[in-house]
């Protein structure tokens, strides 16, 4: 099938302020040519974005600054996402973390961390996919996790928000395979990596403490090179990084219980 082509096409990149969303749209602008709808809840990092890819390489860029935990969120994405303009393609990045016991997880957290990893991601889903399917064209990338695919203790909440997300996007994925010219929706699983969002939370200590960090941690660069780039191929699933390709397959064929013991050592719940 045709690859994916985002010159001087619309792409929509959530969670763009910071990390891994800020260095897909820097991507798309700069070896893409894409002209660009940034969508965070930080206007003003936004903005600061917006200029310098109008600076360096002339990318159009509209800002749509939007809370993702905000009940509309979805909505207000797509419609002023398309009010005046043809979408494209779509990259929903964002996501909320915590890490720590859940049982500790304050409530108001516990509801934001749902808003944003799965219900604002899967309503995202239900506006976009009627709309590209009725163009016939462009497509959605939807970015996980490799902890949706293993146990993530001290994680538990984030980890089964990925893991529903992405097992919803799998079956999406096979629902719409009979149509041979299908607008694709991939997912991306990268590990971890040095963002903003794990910097921020304790779970670096925990990782320094195992001198895990050079081993496991993955720039958003990298992870946002490679995603792009089975993203135009319409790669289903793409998992960044070779040690990341590694733990995924142990996980799947270790026993359930040795996965689960390894994961709850590295990250200090026994």
């Amino acid at each position: 099938m045709k690859a994916l082509d985002f010159r001087d096409r619309w792409v929509v990149v959530t969670g763009a302020s910071s990390g891994l969303g800020e260095q897909l749209a820097r991507r798309l602008a700069s070896h893409h040519r894409a002209r660009l709808i940034l969508v965070a809840r930080r206007r003003e990092r936004l903005a600061a974005l917006q200029e310098e890819l109008r600076a360096a390489h002339g990318t159009e860029v509209v800002l749509l600054p939007v809370d993702l935990a905000a009940p509309d969120a979805a909505e207000r994405i797509f419609t002023e996402a398309t009010r005046e303009r043809q979408v494209y393609a779509v990259i929903s990045n964002a996501a909320a973390y915590w890490f720590g016991e859940f049982t500790a997880m304050p409530e108001p957290q516990v509801e934001q961390l749902l808003q944003v990893n799965v219900r604002t991601p899967l309503l995202l889903l239900r506006r976009f996919l009627p709309y590209l399917d009725q163009r016939g064209e462009g497509g959605i990338l939807v970015i996980t996790s490799t902890g949706a695919m293993m146990p993530t203790p001290r994680q538990a909440l984030y980890g089964g928000t990925k893991a529903l997300l992405q097992g919803f996007v799998e079956s999406l994925h096979h629902e719409r395979t009979r149509e041979r010219e299908h607008v694709p929706v991939c997912l991306c699983s990268p590990g971890g990596m040095l963002t903003e969002m794990l910097v921020s939370s304790p779970v670096l200590e925990q990782l320094r403490r195992r001198s895990l960090i050079t081993h496991l941690m993955m720039r958003p660069e990298v992870v946002a090179r490679r995603a792009l780039h089975a993203f135009r191929r319409r790669r289903f699933l793409t998992v960044p990084g070779l040690r990341n390709q590694l733990m995924v397959l142990l996980a799947k064929v270790l026993p359930a219980r040795s996965v689960g013991e390894g994961a709850a050592r590295i990250y200090g719940s026994r």
